[in-house]
């Protein structure tokens, strides 16, 4: 009876540690996404202020930053999302300098 009250707690205990490690690593997870996120955000908000050249600079440092931090389908995701903006609305020189 007292081995089966041990081995429970036994139990119990691995299986508090293992619930507290992966929602300590759900929490991280969390927060580097969210970081993610609002890196792009910023990127993709200065970009207009920038050169083309500059911006394709700032792009390659996107990716430089997150390379191996994050899954490579989604920076590739989030880049795409990039140079499609550069290709398609990034503003010219001329219309930055209007400005």
């Amino acid at each position: 009876m007292n081995t089966a009250i041990i081995i429970t707690v036994v139990l119990l205990v691995i299986v508090c540690i293992l619930a507290y490690k992966f929602d300590k690593s759900s929490r991280d997870n969390d927060l580097l996404a969210e970081q993610f996120n609002a890196d792009f955000l910023h990127t993709r908000s200065i970009m207009p202020a920038c050169t083309r050249k500059d911006a394709e600079k700032l792009i390659d440092a996107f990716y430089q930053r997150w390379h191996g931090l994050i899954a490579e389908w989604v920076i590739c995701a989030h880049v795409r999302n990039l140079q499609t903006y550069l290709d398609y609305e990034h503003p010219h020189i001329y219309q930055i300098s209007k400005n």
